[in-house]
């Protein structure tokens, strides 16, 4: 008996299809991806306000652009590079405006850090807070290519291939930018930590 949980048809299935016009199609990979590009936005935007709508700019430049698709990459890749685009520009459209800190995660989704029952007395709760702000200050301001690094990585569980496909680089590249943002974090938060 199949698993009808697994995917029935391939992305290229699909892809092919929406390049002859089939919209549900495309709709098919919506929601195949829609929860992945939701937390990737999410992650990189750290504003839950805007997640929603740059999804959606994502899925419609996807759409728009989906008889270009050459298939030199993954469908999951091409998308995954539009989403960054859509965030760097997001982002880069905030400059000089605050970004939103604070613990804005919902419960259990606190990343670079899981602090095991942190409601057990108060200081505790406080200074969780203060950590998980710390986290996100010391994560903002790494350099682009190494927070995308992190964050594909770390927070998405990319492969390396898969991030050096999005964000056109080499595997040592990755790799190299995942080393130097972990150990930019872990002296930007070498307070919190006891050796």
């Amino acid at each position: 008996m199949p698993d009808l949980g697994k995917q029935q048809v391939s992305d290229e299935s699909l892809v092919k299809r929406c390049q002859t016009g089939d919209s549900l199609a495309f709709e098919t990979l919506v929601v195949r991806y829609q929860r992945q590009i939701f937390s990737l936005i999410h992650r990189m935007t750290n504003n839950p306000e805007v997640v929603e709508d740059l999804a959606q700019d994502v899925f419609i430049s996807a759409f728009k652009a989906i008889g270009e698709f050459k298939g030199n990459s993954s469908f999951f890749t091409w998308l995954y590079r539009i989403a960054i685009n859509k965030c760097k520009n997001y982002l880069t459209s905030l400059k000089g405006s605050p970004i939103p800190l604070g613990d804005k995660r919902s419960e259990g989704e606190n990343f670079l850090l899981d602090i095991a029952d942190r409601r057990t007395n108060p200081q505790t709760a406080l200074l969780a807070g203060e950590l998980l702000e710390q986290i996100d200050e010391a994560l903002e301001s790494l350099p682009e290519d190494q927070k995308m690094a992190l964050i594909l990585y770390d927070l998405e569980g990319l492969s390396y291939q898969e991030i050096a496909e999005i964000l056109h680089c080499p595997i040592g590249t990755v790799r190299s930018r995942l080393a130097r943002a972990r150990l930019t974090l872990k002296e930007k938060l070498k307070a919190y930590f006891t050796e």
